[in-house]
């Protein structure tokens, strides 16, 4: 995806920022910045988003958004910035709650793209199911309603999505076990 880039400036208001982009220096020019030097470039966007809160706590004091960078950067729009609606319509439960819940989500991520190039199974900090709990599905639910439970009611007792389900079952999740 190519290089990741945190820079420090300073806004038309005087106040400094540290953030983080793919775009420099386009991002800076467009938020009008001056005196604006990159401080260090990651080629992964967790790793990028965990020093760009690291940083902003160590040189500012306090977190410039509530948003990681990448979350801002899987949610963009293609051709442009965040869109804040987007942002908006992830609510408390959204990436932000699951940042907070998980703060060493992106190092555990980038390591596991180090390690194998995907993250597979139970190796994904955010997996609900484990491998058993993926046989059983597999098992209880047939393709063509010949299983015991609908992916209704597997969904409901696992705590998942009827999508996942659907997703487990077609091998599009889960195609390693």
């Amino acid at each position: 995806m190519g290089t990741f880039k945190i820079y420090r400036g300073f806004l038309p208001n005087g106040k400094e920022k540290i953030g983080a982009t793919n775009e420099y220096p386009k991002r800076c020019e467009k938020q009008n910045m001056r005196d604006y030097y990159v401080m260090e470039e990651h080629d992964c966007e967790y790793i990028v988003s965990d020093r760009e809160i690291e940083l902003q706590l160590k040189h500012l004091g306090e977190r410039d958004s509530k948003v990681p960078y990448h979350v801002s950067f899987h949610n963009r729009p293609k051709g442009g910035q965040t869109d804040l609606k987007v942002l908006s319509e992830m609510g408390t439960k959204g990436a932000y709650a699951m940042w907070e819940k998980y703060p060493d989500m992106g190092k555990k991520i980038a390591e596991s793209h180090k390690n194998n190039g995907k993250l597979k199974g139970s190796g994904n900090p955010a997996a609900k199911l484990t491998a058993d709990k993926v046989r059983y599905i597999r098992k209880m639910c047939k393709r063509g309603g010949g299983g015991k439970y609908s992916y209704q009611r597997m969904a409901d007792e696992l705590g998942v999505s009827k999508g996942h389900i659907a997703n487990v079952m077609s091998g599009l999740l889960w195609s390693h076990v």
